[in-house]
């Protein structure tokens, strides 16, 4: 992606801004500034509810790993003719955080539940 910045949102919004534009922008008298992204991309509606992502994550050249806070992984690329792939989606609800393993297929997650869950998302289990 370059000299990018790659944000989402609990609005379910995967956005790409140009760190030149971020770097040098100048606020208003309150400090507040306004950009506008180069790029924007929404992660499919659950149940009418926009995705709430929580960690994106580049797995190789291509795809990166999203942690949607509704329970659900998605496999994504920012070239629009692929749509963004559920890989993964846990029974068990929303999930609050995840860390996930760059050697193994597998994310340990912490579910609003409380519990912690070691998920491979390969064997979608």
């Amino acid at each position: 992606m370059g000299d990018k910045i790659i944000t989402g949102g609990c609005d379910g919004f995967i956005k790409v801004w140009n760190y030149e534009d971020i770097d040098q922008a100048e606020g208003d008298d309150d400090s507040n500034f306004y950009l506008t992204p180069l790029e924007t991309y929404e992660l499919p509606k659950k149940d009418g509810k926009p995705a709430r992502i929580l960690n994106l994550l580049k797995i190789n050249e291509e795809y990166w790993l999203i942690q949607d806070g509704l329970g659900r992984f998605f496999k994504f690329s920012f070239d629009q003719k692929i749509k963004p792939e559920i890989i993964f989606e846990s029974n068990s609800g929303g999930l609050a955080d995840m860390c996930h393993s760059r050697v193994h297929n597998s994310s340990v997650t912490i579910g609003e539940d409380g519990y912690v869950r070691l998920w491979n998302y390969a064997e979608k289990k």
